[in-house]
């Protein structure tokens, strides 16, 4: 608890100043208890949330602040806790406890009995301290769930989190009411969706938010024709099911210790680790696009001339339907884009397989259109292929295939990676003065080419020298 001891002795500074009672609620409580460590903490307080939140950073350094739409205030920190302060209502903790959603949020404790953790001192008026204790999820109140059906997200992402099971009880109520979601914005729930995604095991709980609850209808109505298509030569079940088996191959992939060789996994790591320009873990979205990758197929299907069932192209079609779903989650253009090349290149690593061909020539082609999303592209088509041939034959072996991607990889980041450098060697502009403007395109491609390739070394002299010889032409 080292890194909330600081800001709760401020917290304690300001109300004694102010003659008030701060209460920690919900989540500080529920991470003290369950988690491994304790990420944000809830103030209630009489004051004005913003007001509290501003006085505490006058007094604490290397905070930021932000104002959530529910109008609490979130202040963080990369030394401390974070913090959200919210405005406790007039009728006292007990009244605001009751206007929680779930039972695990419905608890709240003083600042000294937070520091001294006095379980008997708990405010528990609805057995959040049982349920919390027994890993449970259970609705406080239906209506208000119904006036905050984003809670629906929320209350499978706490399950995720903290490895809960849900009250049949719940789980039936949530299923019957589930029309709740209907009309429900993409920006509203994609925060909740990413922090889902973010969990080790996203494809058990995106599985129950369909199958148990319903609810994925709601927030991808595109998920709906997933489940009338796919079955064909090469798919036993639809295109949502293995979709969603997918994900679990993809996530069992990344779970494992020793799937990878180490040079690998830590090249895996240290890439899905990025944040992205939407505040997301590059993991996360890697995550969505493999559920998605398939998303095209049920406009895509035709039958040829043979009568066989075709998908040719869904790649395409995916493609531009995650643009719009990316545009729905507010995503950057940037992230959009990405979310979207997972469905378009997805293919690659299965036509280099069937082609059986390695060759430099190819593998430098699939990395010029790839590029920075090559290690999540090989992630996605091996999940894919797995997905796909384990439940045709269960007892396949897969190996072939996982030494196809691994050479890839490999490729990439040794050999493809490295043409990153040229630019810090010779820049396109100065290119354009040896070439000429209307050669300095072809002669730039010609040049990376050469250097994977390893007919040219990255030293100055020797690509100026392939540049003035008229053979790269």
């Amino acid at each position: 608890m080292l890194n909330i001891l600081r800001p709760i002795e401020i917290l304690k500074e300001i109300e004694k100043e102010r003659n008030d009672k701060f209460y920690i609620a919900g989540s500080g409580i529920r991470e003290y208890l369950i988690a491994d460590k304790i990420k944000r903490i809830r103030i209630l307080t009489s004051f004005e949330a913003l007001d509290i939140a501003r006085e505490f950073m006058n007094r604490c350094e290397g905070y930021t602040m932000i104002e959530k739409e529910d109008g609490s205030i979130e202040i963080f920190s990369d030394r401390f806790v974070s913090l959200i302060f919210s405005k406790i209502c007039p009728q006292g903790i007990i009244s605001q406890l009751s206007k929680k959603i779930y039972t695990v949020d419905a608890v709240a404790m003083t600042l000294d009995d937070f520091i001294d953790f006095k379980p008997e001192k708990l405010i528990n008026p609805h057995g959040g301290l049982e349920d919390i204790n027994n890993r449970i999820l259970r609705i406080v109140d239906g209506e208000n769930l119904r006036q905050n059906p984003i809670g629906y997200l929320r209350g499978i992402r706490l399950m995720a989190e903290h490895e809960l099971d849900i009250d049949p009880d719940t789980e039936i109520f949530m299923k019957e009411h589930v029309h709740w979601l209907e009309g429900i914005r993409g920006y509203e729930y994609t925060k909740e969706l990413f922090r889902i995604l973010d969990q080790k095991e996203s494809s058990y709980y995106i599985n129950l938010m369909d199958r148990h609850i319903g609810m994925l209808q709601y927030i991808f109505p595109e998920i709906e024709p997933m489940k009338n298509v796919g079955e064909c030569k090469y798919h036993v079940v639809d295109s949502f099911t293995h979709s969603v088996y997918t994900l679990k191959v993809l996530e069992g992939v990344v779970n494992a210790n020793g799937f990878f060789e180490d040079h690998l996994r830590t090249a895996y790591e240290e890439h899905t680790s990025n944040c992205m320009k939407s505040n997301i873990k590059r993991l996360s979205l890697i995550k969505l696009g493999a559920f998605f990758h398939d998303i095209g197929k049920p406009a895509a299907k035709f039958n040829d001339d043979k009568g066989r069932t075709r998908f040719q192209g869904h790649e395409i079609v995916g493609a531009e339907m995650l643009m719009e779903i990316g545009k729905r989650l507010g995503l950057s253009e940037e992230d959009t884009v990405t979310l979207s090349r997972y469905s378009a290149l997805h293919m690659f690593p299965l036509v280099i397989y069937k082609n059986n061909d390695v060759s430099g020539d190819t593998l430098f082609n699939m990395f010029s259109q790839t590029e920075d999303e090559t290690l999540d592209v090989l992630l996605i088509g091996y999940a894919d292929i797995v997905a796909t041939r384990k439940l045709l034959n269960p007892d396949e072996e897969m190996g072939n295939f996982k030494v196809h991607v691994e050479y890839i990889a490999n490729n990439y980041i040794t050999r493809y990676l490295p043409l990153k450098e040229m630019d810090k060697i010779i820049t396109f502009e100065e290119i354009k003065k040896l070439v000429g403007e209307h050669e300095a395109m072809p002669a730039y491609e010609a040049l990376r080419k050469a250097i994977y390739m390893g007919r040219v070394p990255l030293k100055r002299d020797k690509i100026d020298k392939f540049l003035s010889n008229i053979s790269w032409k």
